[in-house]
């Protein structure tokens, strides 16, 4: 019996000119409503590595809020701008949360948030408290994120109605 099966190499695939830059961790829920991302620039410190790291983190972090903005367009803006999207960066035993939110039509927020060292000695475990803190932080900004993303859903299905005087999001980037 012969194989009907025929590999074609990836190249004839991959549209020419298109730069994809892919993150080491994207982590979703079952919905898909909240994102977490990760990104670990490694053991070396490079600037333009961890630079560009930075850049990916930012550009897929907007690019779910944009998401959610298609997703539940007849929301408040007011209960937009409470959703943040986190970004955990890794450089060495270092770790940086970053959160993303809506600034405006033309500008996203991309603030440091928390950070911390990843202790790799007994003489340094004191500084596990500061690594559960870390953890617990991004927890509470997860599932307050959650919460909100629910409340737009309430909002984008009429289910809560918007003030009079809230503006929402489809009118909000016309």
């Amino acid at each position: 019996m012969e194989s009907r099966r025929v590999w074609l190499p990836l190249k004839d695939f991959r549209a020419s000119g298109i730069t994809r830059k892919l993150h080491d961790g994207i982590l979703t829920n079952k919905a898909e409503t909240i994102a977490v991302i990760l990104e670990s620039s490694g053991s070396e410190v490079v600037s333009p590595h961890i630079i560009d790291d930075t850049y990916k983190q930012l550009k897929s972090s907007s690019d779910f809020l944009k998401y959610i903005i298609t997703k539940y367009k007849m929301g408040s803006l007011k209960t937009l701008r409470k959703i943040q999207i986190p970004c955990i960066s890794v450089v060495e035993n270092c770790l940086t949360l970053c959160l993303t939110t809506v600034h405006d039509f033309a500008k996203w927020n991309f603030v440091e948030a928390r950070s911390c060292i990843i202790p790799t000695t007994t003489a340094e475990k004191k500084q596990w408290v500061k690594v559960f803190e870390f953890l617990a932080f991004l927890k509470h900004i997860v599932e307050k994120s959650l919460s909100e993303i629910d409340q737009l859903e309430d909002e984008s299905l009429g289910y809560v109605e918007l003030g009079s005087e809230e503006v929402s999001i489809k009118d909000y980037f016309k």
